[in-house]
């Protein structure tokens, strides 16, 4: 599973190399990189950061098994490699996906609704964690990590089991807030939902345990 998840996140580069060499050669002029919370392009750069964008792909890959080799709980991986594959492979969709909305902006500017697009890409990336969430294993790079969480492991199953229905739920509602006109204060408040309730669980939670 490991070769054949960097196999196919080093295609997903390939691919945004090759996506990115027709866009340079549409486009003579800056390329819009940023865009503000109304969908409206803020941040130019030259047309040859396409190039440099896809390398993000696999360098933030080899960041997560960097940080994976470096924590204490390393051996604890080996129980949701799967899950931190799909996690790997998630994240490198989601800059790929990111990289595309960069490339067809380079293409025709204005031809995406760009704030629509990013609400459905962060809530299918919300809903996947979700749904992979309660296979995590205590660790310090991946989770809700936290004293209590990784001070007992009990309420780290606990609460990361809680934490993959809340933050699949939140990934829907994050979706559908793409069909608002300004769909970003209900993001905003889902965001904070999802942080802060399953950090109050595992505090309640260990507490609970010790106090018994």
């Amino acid at each position: 599973m490991h070769h054949k998840t960097r196999n196919k996140i080093l295609f997903l580069w390939l691919l945004a190399m090759f996506i990115g060499c027709t866009a340079y050669v549409a486009n003579t002029g800056d390329i819009a990189i940023h865009w503000d919370a109304n969908g409206m392009a803020d941040t130019y750069a030259p047309r040859y950061v396409l190039f440099l964008l896809p390398m993000m792909i696999p360098l933030f890959d080899w960041l997560l098994l960097g940080c994976r080799k470096l924590d204490p709980k390393r051996a604890n991986y080996a129980k949701f490699a799967d899950s931190f594959d799909t996690l790997r492979f998630l994240i490198a969709m989601v800059m790929f996906c990111s990289y595309l909305m960069t490339a067809a902006e380079a293409w025709q500017s204005g031809m995406l609704q760009i704030q629509r697009i990013s609400l459905l890409l962060l809530g299918t990336m919300v809903c996947v964690c979700g749904n992979i969430m309660p296979r995590f294993r205590p660790n310090y790079f991946i989770g809700i990590r936290n004293p209590w969480t990784l001070h007992n492991e009990q309420v780290w199953c606990s609460t990361h089991r809680i934490s993959g229905w809340l933050w699949f739920f939140g990934g829907i509602m994050i979706c559908l807030s793409a069909c608002l006109s300004n769909g970003i204060p209900f993001l905003i408040l889902i965001i904070l939902l999802i942080i802060t309730l399953p950090n109050l669980y595992a505090y309640y939670s260990y507490k609970g345990q010790t106090s018994t």
